[in-house]
């Protein structure tokens, strides 16, 4: 056998090799793919369920939203900075969704629970003055437009009436 022929049985050889590299990345790719969407649910379930935790341990936060009176400065500061943290956890989501780390699904789930809260007047009234100031302006646009005044209202039937 001349040189030739070796040379190009190891050229089919080698194209063979980067083949299977090439499908064997892939399949890696897709893996790690699955394991971070995963993992970002797992996160998300997380700080859903450690922001419960705390309500079911401070039921006063949650009695803010609905109670007609007005708000002592103290009731402020404290429903103020539950909130800033409930969108600031949706808004760090929502950057890893835009990024590419986060599946729609995932984020679909997290923006029903921001139009769910966003129901409740005081608590789209503080958004109303606060958003633009502390969160991603293409966070608060999604947030905006997914609070529409139709779909808060989709919601209204769920909202506690508690007289």
């Amino acid at each position: 056998m001349n040189w030739t022929k070796w040379s190009a049985i190891s050229e089919i050889t080698s194209s063979i090799a980067i083949l299977v590299t090439l499908v064997y990345l892939a399949i890696q790719v897709q893996q790690a793919t699955v394991a971070v969407n995963a993992e970002a649910r797992a996160t998300q379930w997380q700080l859903q369920t450690a922001m419960l935790d705390h309500l079911i341990e401070n039921p006063s936060i949650q009695l803010m939203w609905t109670q007609s009176e007005a708000l002592t400065d103290e009731q402020k500061v404290v429903l103020g900075n539950f909130l800033f943290e409930f969108f600031g956890q949706r808004e760090f989501m929502y950057l890893q969704h835009r990024s590419g780390v986060i599946d729609e699904a995932t984020m679909e789930t997290i923006m029903s629970d921001v139009v769910q809260i966003l129901v409740y007047p005081r608590i789209k009234h503080w958004w109303d003055l606060t958003s633009d100031f502390y969160f991603d302006g293409d966070f608060v646009r999604l947030v905006n437009a997914r609070a529409s005044n139709e779909a808060l209202k989709a919601y209204e039937p769920w909202m506690p009436r508690w007289n």
